[in-house]
């Protein structure tokens, strides 16, 4: 095997092959199936201890688990590997190169602005003249406001 490069899916298989090995109880893998449904729940460890010994389940020497302590070690246990796994995932996708692309890069196309339209207003503003704006006899362009005022009044029916 030397000179080989081995590949990431082979040493996954291998290592999962030798985590599920009968080195470990048949109660750790319960709990490491089950790691989903249990987490994050308060659990009744003298109910699930009782449960387990029901089911016949083991520990690694082939002896049923008689106390909530080795149960609960043994959950911790399970936590910690999993926490682990999936940081290990983490990592693995995080190093993983991106895939290049043979795709071009996308066309940004350019579009041309229209040109601006004049302003229409609710307030009459084309019946409004703007070369006599400042124009009228006021001084302060008070017949400008007045009129325009009007226009507004007459447009919105509202009457005082």
């Amino acid at each position: 095997m030397a000179g080989r490069k081995r590949s990431d899916e082979g040493v996954a298989e291998l290592l999962a092959h030798q985590q599920r090995s009968a080195q470990r109880g048949e109660v750790r893998w319960f709990l490491w199936d089950e790691y989903e449904r249990l987490r994050g729940q308060r659990m009744s460890w003298g109910v699930l201890l009782a449960d387990i010994q029901k089911l016949g389940l083991t520990t690694a020497k082939g002896e049923p688990v008689m106390s909530m302590k080795t149960l609960q070690s043994t959950w911790t246990r399970v936590c910690r590997d999993k926490a682990r796994e999936a940081e290990a995932k983490q990592q693995r996708a995080r190093d993983r190169p991106k895939k290049p692309t043979d795709d071009p890069p996308p066309v940004v196309s350019r579009t041309q602005a229209s040109p601006p339209q004049p302003i229409r207003s609710a307030v009459g503003w084309d019946s409004w003249d703007p070369a006599k704006v400042g124009a009228s006899s006021g001084t302060d362009g008070q017949d400008d406001i007045d009129h325009v005022m009007k226009v507004v009044k007459e447009r919105s029916r509202w009457r005082e």
